[in-house]
């Protein structure tokens, strides 16, 4: 078990720095004001779940199953919960922010006024993702379309890292019951 356990810290681990990367990207593309709170919020959960992998890892790996399991396990699992939450409310955060982009199909026009994929805007409707001079509408298109994109991916893989969370948080209970048992009963 502590191969299949090892085996989704790194699956963890790697989704979790891709997380990160999709929200650094799209908060370095910001031109205009701070960039959402969404992106914000994914760079941090990436951030998270890459501790929470690094420190599950350790524990698999450095510690067999019945040394000082009761803390030990209780602690990841805790780690592994809150991960969880933290990547299914960023998964959800992105898809109340992406609900009218259609799976980036949406119109142009739609997606232009689409605050968390346009790079920002000014008051006087300047955006972002439409350097000066720019006039080109496939251009601009193929941009909108590329950070629609990759805040769908963010959003998609945030839902697959709650999942493998919940997946770690099952198995660590199940050895937790399982150790926890066999020293109970006489």
């Amino acid at each position: 078990m502590q191969k299949a356990i090892l085996a989704l810290r790194g699956l963890q681990f790697v989704f979790s720095v891709v997380v990160l990367g999709l929200a650094v990207t799209l908060i370095k593309g910001q031109v205009y004001g701070s960039s959402p709170t969404t992106t914000k919020y994914s760079s941090f959960t990436g951030a998270f779940g890459i501790i929470v992998a690094g420190f599950g890892a350790a524990a698999a790996f450095f510690f067999d199953s019945t040394s000082w399991i009761s803390g030990k396990t209780v602690l990841v699992m805790g780690l592994d919960a809150v991960s969880g939450l933290l990547f299914l409310a960023g998964g959800i955060a992105w898809a109340v922010a992406l609900k009218d982009t259609q799976g980036c199909s949406a119109d142009s026009s739609v997606l232009l006024l689409n605050d968390f994929i346009n790079q920002g805007r000014t008051e006087d409707n300047q955006f972002g993702v439409i350097p000066d001079g720019e006039r080109d509408a496939k251009t601009i298109e193929g941009r909108l379309k590329s950070n629609c994109e990759k805040a769908i991916a963010d959003q998609s893989i945030q839902f697959v890292s709650f999942a493998i969370c919940i997946v770690l948080l099952g198995l660590g209970f199940w050895n937790w019951r399982r150790v926890r048992k066999g020293g109970s009963y006489v």
